[in-house]
């Protein structure tokens, strides 16, 4: 060990000649250990799992079962969804009104499938039944993306109806996700978001309007939501500047919802026999003959026998003729063709 040199050894001496110097020393040492302590504490050291779910790792071989198995002991780390906490099922009592709320429900294989297409396809149109999850899933999902993706200022763009109430009520739900790891935000979001920035990425809520959806650039998603539930007489504009991005970024579109009658874009969509869109149709039994059931066959089977127009149309993923239009189809494509876009009301 090298001699301390002479300047050195001063101060040592004159520090230690002190009354109280082994207190300070202490005090001193104390207070770099708390100081290491907190920043090991502090949420941004925190690493956040790059897997999306672990429960669809594959499990054919002896290897694969070994990893899934070590992975699957990690939790909450094993994966991004356990990191943040499953999805719950929330339900009300129907004698006593009390609300109750489910054991975290896994991820299941349907919604692995769903996950796959939306990645592997640019193009993709989900026809689900009401209640199998699929909203949740494509939140969760355009969340990971988001902060894992290293592009600044790389954009997913959410629509979810006419109105941006709607969409904000959306950004809403996946702002109360990523409050579990709020040290992405780059800038604190308010309750019903507008933006949420997200590490590299600017998450926005939208209206259904072309001109607004056309205007951005660096677009990775655009999730159309409940489509069908729109209410524009003429939603094909939205649609057409939504999908302008694939071309000038190489984003996804992704357009789900429940059917609403034979007509707009999601209509034409699976009414086409020829289309660019990798189409799916998911209805109410994939979510029924599950570990914890998203949906209760019971009263699926009840509805079907009560009001069979709203069984097959809400989740049997029928498109079916309005039940209470008035004015022909026929007629209201005539006013598509010579009218303008306005916005039905009820």
């Amino acid at each position: 060990m090298g001699e301390i040199p002479r300047q050195g050894q001063e101060e040592i001496m004159a520090f230690a000649k002190q009354p109280d110097w082994m207190t300070k020393m202490k005090n001193k040492l104390d207070a770099e250990q708390k100081l290491i302590d907190k920043v090991a504490l502090r949420p941004e050291v925190k690493a956040i799992p790059s897997l999306f779910y672990c429960g669809w790792l594959p499990e054919s071989t002896d290897e694969e079962r070994r990893i899934k198995i070590e992975t699957l002991t990690l939790n909450p780390n094993c994966c991004f969804n356990h990191f943040i906490g499953l999805p719950t099922l929330k339900f009300e009592d129907p004698e006593t009104h009390e609300e109750y709320e489910s054991d975290p429900v896994p991820l299941y294989e349907y919604e692995h499938q769903i996950i796959h297409d939306v990645e592997k396809y640019q193009f993709y149109a989900l026809n689900k039944s009401r209640g199998i999850g699929a909203t949740e899933l494509i939140i969760r999902h355009i969340l990971f993306r988001a902060v894992f993706n290293t592009v600044p200022d790389r954009k997913w763009l959410v629509v979810a109806g006419i109105r941006m109430e709607h969409s904000r009520e959306f950004l809403h739900r996946i702002k109360n996700l990523a409050d579990k790891i709020p040290w992405i935000y780059k800038v604190q979001p308010t309750e019903y978001p507008t933006n949420l920035f997200v590490n590299e990425s600017i998450i926005k809520a939208l209206p259904a309007d072309s001109r607004t959806i056309r205007s951005f650039d660096n677009v990775a998603m655009v999730f159309l939501d409940e489509s069908a539930y729109w209410n524009i007489l003429d939603d094909t504009p939205v649609l057409t500047a939504s999908e302008s991005h694939v071309a000038k970024s190489g984003a996804h579109i992704v357009v789900v919802s429940t059917p609403n009658g034979q007509r707009g874009f999601f209509w034409q969509i699976f009414s086409a026999k020829k289309t660019i869109y990798k189409r799916e149709t998911l209805n109410w039994q994939v979510a029924v003959n599950q570990p914890i059931p998203l949906l209760i066959a019971d009263v699926i089977r009840k509805l079907q026998e009560n009001d069979p127009y709203k069984y097959e149309q809400e989740h049997n993923c029928q498109f079916l003729a309005s039940k209470y239009q008035a004015i022909p189809d026929v007629v209201l494509d005539k006013l598509v063709e010579f009218g303008e876009d306005y916005a039905l009301r009820d």
